[in-house]
Formats: C-alpha cells, structure tokens, sequence
C-alpha cells in the first residue's frame, strides 16, 4: 500500500480576455466541450454531467481503448469570476480509488489575453497513477480549453 503526496502547476497563456477564459470552465456547455470531448488519441466519453457552482459536482466516465475506464468526480468549493476555481475531485476505476485531489485554477489578465496557473495538490494511491502521468493529461486538457476560450473570444 502507498501514498504519494505531489504538487504540480501547469502555466498557459491565452490570447482571451479573463472573463472568456472563467467561461471556458464555469459553464457546462462550454466546459463539456474540452473536457469530455471524445480525443483521437484513443479517449471517449461514456457519460458526463456538470452543476458548476459552489457545492455543484461534476462527474464524468472516461474510457481509453487501452487500458480502459476511470471515474471523475469533482465538487466545487469556490467560484470567483473572472480570477479563481477551486474544487476537490478524485480519480478511480470500477474497482480502486486512483487519486484524491486539490485544484486551483487562478486566471489572470496577461496584456491583451490571460495566464492560467493551475495547481493541483494530489495525492496518488497505491500507484494506480502518477504526477508526471496527471501533470502531461492536465496539459493536454488545458491545450484543448485555450482552443475553445480562443473561438468564444473570437465569436
């Protein structure tokens, strides 16, 4: 049995203003758009739901042609628009908590865009999961958010 305790950030500048970016992840249909989207990279979703506000959870059933099906649950403890998320979220298969976690979302202007500084402090069980694993999917998502922030800017 282990227990391995890791922080990491994930940094990105966006050209979108904060309010657009705050939009990206605090409402459902725009936030479904880049978090549960199917990925070509062997990703789908199997279910998804999202009551994104203080005490709301959002929870989601993901599934890689590989190495199979992990749950996502989340529940928001803070929403300050245009500057910060914070929510606490776990990780799991059918049968094994994978990971219970910490993330901060904090959105700030950067010239004409934004800078996103997301922080996630983690803590992973039994090695059903890794930082550098979380850390590079956390980037991927984040890539695929500034995309839809950058299309609701230029809307």
């Amino acid at each position: 049995m282990s227990t391995d305790f890791q922080t990491f950030d994930v940094t990105r500048e966006i050209a979108a203003r904060p309010e657009t970016v705050y939009r990206t992840w605090a409402e459902p249909d725009l936030k479904r758009r880049w978090f549960a989207a199917d990925a070509s990279n062997g990703w789908h979703t199997e279910g998804y739901e999202a009551d994104l506000r203080v005490g709301g959870v959002e929870r989601g059933r993901f599934l890689h042609d590989e190495i199979g099906g992990f749950d996502f649950e989340a529940r928001y403890i803070q929403m300050r628009a245009p500057g910060r998320l914070v929510y606490s979220y776990t990780m799991a298969t059918a049968e094994t908590l994978l990971s219970a976690s910490l993330a901060t979302v904090c959105i700030h202007a950067h010239g004409p865009g934004s800078r996103v500084i997301y922080t996630e402090q983690a803590v992973f069980l039994d090695g059903g999961d890794r930082r550098e694993t979380r850390q590079a999917g956390t980037a991927d998502m984040i890539a695929k958010m500034t995309e839809i922030a950058m299309e609701v800017e230029d809307a």
